[in-house]
């Protein structure tokens, strides 16, 4: 069973457990989306503060493939990077 959590709007998120490592590997695109739709390819989206999230390409389900067929969908994730909160993260400079 996946873990959730709400994030800063009050929606509930899936949380997924990240190494500092990981997360910093991530390319960030906070004010975009990455070119390239490859299901399963990850990236982060600053938040504000110390708030992020993951992305992720995937599949549809059946019931989105009814409202928006032919798409890939856009599946976020609240980031619990080495522990912390889930979707608070402060990048190391």
């Amino acid at each position: 069973m996946t873990r959730t959590t709400l994030d800063p709007w009050g929606t509930e998120r899936p949380v997924l457990n990240l190494t500092h490592q990981e997360m910093t590997d991530l390319l960030e695109y906070t004010f975009s989306l990455p070119t390239g739709v490859t299901i399963g390819k990850r990236w982060r989206r600053h938040e504000g503060g110390e708030s992020w999230c993951i992305g992720e390409y995937a599949c549809q389900t059946p019931e989105d493939e009814l409202l928006h067929p032919g798409e890939t969908a856009i599946r976020w994730w609240l980031p619990c990077v080495d522990g912390g909160a889930p979707g608070s993260w402060r990048e190391r400079r």
